[in-house]
Order: structure tokens, then C-alpha cells, then sequence
């Protein structure tokens, strides 16, 4: 048997703020509207994000410069929307390893491992944010080792994270 109308079909149709509002409204309609602030729904934020994990990808096939730029931007807009995501800032220190082949260590490695660093403030537990330090690590076996572990034990089901404990291992003898 199906319903031919729905029962909240009164209700404000655009997320609990336009709910909220609407209730206001219905509660004392001569108020002024509330101030609302600017916000971006789940699905823009999931569009920026494989936006940039697009164009994260085209510049690691392609190296070209213009990928890296839309992907770093496309990154940025989500962090502006919601700072707290450590995923999209371990991609950005990810995206920046991958200029690896194409810049000296010094141009890339700061910019990586600082958005690495601050997807682990967020996140103690985002793989990425490990497997990029793992990456990173040229000096310090004992570090690279113990970084690419704990990217690999968090990220079980990421290729990136899984490959690095093979890579300290490979390079360490």
C-alpha cells in the first residue's frame, strides 16, 4: 500500500535551518528574520572534495601544474567550509608528496608535512596523515617505520597506506 501524501509535507524541505525558521515563523510571524550564517550542505562539500581528489589524481598522472592548482583549490574550499576534516588536509599534504619527481625536497616536503601534521591534530588516528609522514621520513628508520604502521594499521582498506610499511622496508636495506 502506498501513501499518496506525506505527512510532513508543511515542514520546510531545506535542512534544519529553513525547519528552524519556519517554525519561528509560524510561532511568532511579525519577528524579524534570525540572522543565518552561510553554510554548505553535505553534498557541495562532497562535490569540492572529489573534485579535488580528481584533479589530486590527474596531476599525479599527468604532473601538469594546473591539476595541482584545482586540486590544492578545490581542497582549500572544503577546509574553508569545515576545518575540522582531517581526510581532505591529509589529501592536501598528499597531493603536495606527489610533486616528489618535479621539485626538489625543499620546495615540497615543508607544505606536506605540515598539512600531515595538522590532519593528526584533527585526527590522531587519519591514516593518510601517517602514510604521508612515512613518506616524508628520510632520516629516521625507526620514525618512517613507525609512521607508515600506524597509516597502514588505521588506513586498512587505502592502497596509499598499505604500500607504505613495504616501501620503509624495501628502502631500509
Amino acid at each position: 500500500m502506498r501513501l499518496q501524501s506525506n505527512a510532513w509535507s508543511g515542514l520546510p524541505q531545506n535542512g534544519a535551518g529553513d525547519a528552524a525558521e519556519g517554525i519561528r515563523q509560524a510561532i511568532c510571524p511579525a519577528a524579524d528574520s534570525l540572522p543565518t550564517a552561510k553554510t554548505v550542505s553535505h553534498v557541495e562539500l562532497d562535490l569540492r572534495l572529489h573534485r579535488g581528489l580528481y584533479h589530486s589524481t590527474l596531476y599525479v598522472n599527468r604532473g601538469r601544474k594546473e591539476d595541482f592548482e584545482a586540486a590544492a583549490e578545490a581542497f582549500g574550499r572544503v577546509l574553508e567550509a569545515a576545518p575540522r576534516r582531517a581526510d581532505v588536509a591529509a589529501e592536501l599534504g598528499r597531493l603536495h608528496l606527489a610533486r616528489f619527481g618535479s621539485a626538489p625536497p625543499e620546495e615540497f616536503a615543508p607544505a606536506a608535512r605540515k598539512w600531515a601534521l595538522q590532519a593528526l591534530d584533527i585526527d590522531p588516528r587519519c591514516a593518510r596523515g601517517w602514510a604521508v609522514l612515512a613518506a616524508l621520513e628520510t632520516v629516521d628508520y625507526r620514525r618512517k617505520l613507525e609512521c607508515a604502521l600506524r597509516g597502514a594499521a588505521f588506513g586498512e582498506r587505502d592502497a596509499f597506506c598499505q604500500a607504505q610499511p613495504s616501501l620503509a622496508i624495501g628502502r631500509s636495506s
